[in-house]
């Protein structure tokens, strides 16, 4: 049957067709409420904090936020990357809640580079034993 994959450097979890060994066909995108915060793959939040979404007026959309519960301060980086630096050469540019979260820049040339956290790569996962498998898609 069909299954249900978080994709790395995808927003959304996916639904997923096997055709053959090993390679899949991409059916839609799927909802599975602790999978947008990559709970299920990741690691608890720490004590405190809760993921939300809070809406931009600027984009028209809703981003992922993190509350401290203490505090009811905001902030786009998920607490659970704190103290991982960022690959060599390359930095936050923080916007803000107002903006559209963090984005991620070339330190050398400003190239925007996306808002997907580099330090989020198969490394990280295995070292808090996730099974990481790669697949096929056609």
């Amino acid at each position: 049957g069909d299954i249900m994959a978080i994709l790395l450097g995808c927003d959304s979890l996916m639904l997923l067709q096997p055709l053959d060994t090993d390679k899949y066909i991409v059916v839609s995108e799927a909802f599975y409420n602790r999978a947008i915060y990559r709970e299920s793959i990741s690691s608890p939040f720490p004590k405190g904090y809760r993921p939300v979404w809070q809406y931009n007026e600027k984009s028209r959309s809703y981003l992922i936020s993190f509350l401290h519960c203490d505090s009811r301060e905001l902030q786009v980086d998920d607490p659970r990357s704190e103290g991982i630096p960022l690959p060599s050469g390359r930095r936050k540019k923080d916007q803000g809640l107002e903006e559209t979260g963090n984005r991620v820049v070339n330190n050398d040339t400003e190239e925007d580079v996306g808002s997907y956290d580099p330090r989020l790569n198969i490394e990280f996962f295995k070292s808090r034993g996730v099974n990481m498998e790669t697949l096929t898609l056609v």
